[in-house]
């Protein structure tokens, strides 16, 4: 949670000056509070996720006035080389339609998502 927030904040004067003025963090829903995973597994992942999401919730409070857009985003459960073994299980997605899929959100979002957490396809992920 730490990174991305000195990220954002060692670059704040560069998004202001840009012509998107948006900052992205990559999320999870394993940070999800409203919705949590079953299990015990991945305290720390998970509670740095649920941090990040707060710490950009704020940072999209606080930039809003300069007009810069701050989104989280969750990739989807994307099939990678630790989760090849997923290929095909429901409710995981290939790497490419996940990509694609955030680009996409990150073209079509406006001011009235700043501080909002989406899903690749532009669903409201659970928070």
């Amino acid at each position: 949670m730490r990174g991305p927030l000195i990220v954002s904040e060692s670059f704040i004067d560069n998004v202001r000056a840009s012509k998107q003025k948006k900052i992205i963090a990559i999320s999870s829903t394993n940070g999800s509070v409203s919705d949590p995973l079953p299990g015990p597994q991945g305290i720390a992942y998970r509670s740095s996720k649920a941090a990040l999401n707060r710490a950009m919730q704020l940072v999209a409070v606080k930039e809003k006035e300069e007009g810069v857009l701050v989104l989280m985003l969750h990739p989807g459960t994307v099939v990678t080389e630790r989760l090849i073994s997923n290929r095909g299980v429901a409710g995981t997605v290939e790497t490419e339609p996940s990509v694609t899929g955030m680009i996409d959100v990150i073209k079509k979002v406006t001011m009235a998502d700043t501080g909002k957490f989406l899903q690749y396809d532009g669903t409201t992920a659970p928070w």
